[in-house]
């Protein structure tokens, strides 16, 4: 049993994260992709990471779990 749960985890942690660009994340939010830029100018939003030039791109589940942890939030 041990070991199952073992090799159950082992194998969820191979799994590569999903990856979104902001177009989809602002979907996500229900916001404008100004609005999400503007956020991420001030320091504020989901965690988000830059994958060389201009290319933005944020964790799938990353920004589900920021939205689940704001004020206000639907539970």
């Amino acid at each position: 049993m041990i070991e199952s749960v073992k090799q159950q985890s082992t194998a969820q942690s191979l799994v590569a994260p999903k990856y979104i660009n902001e177009k989809q994340v602002a979907e996500m939010l229900g916001i404008s992709v100004r609005s999400l830029q503007g956020w991420r100018c001030r320091g504020r939003g989901p965690r988000f990471y830059r994958l060389g030039g201009d290319s933005v791109r944020y964790r799938a589940d990353e920004v589900q779990a920021w939205a689940e942890s704001q004020p206000g939030a639907a539970a």
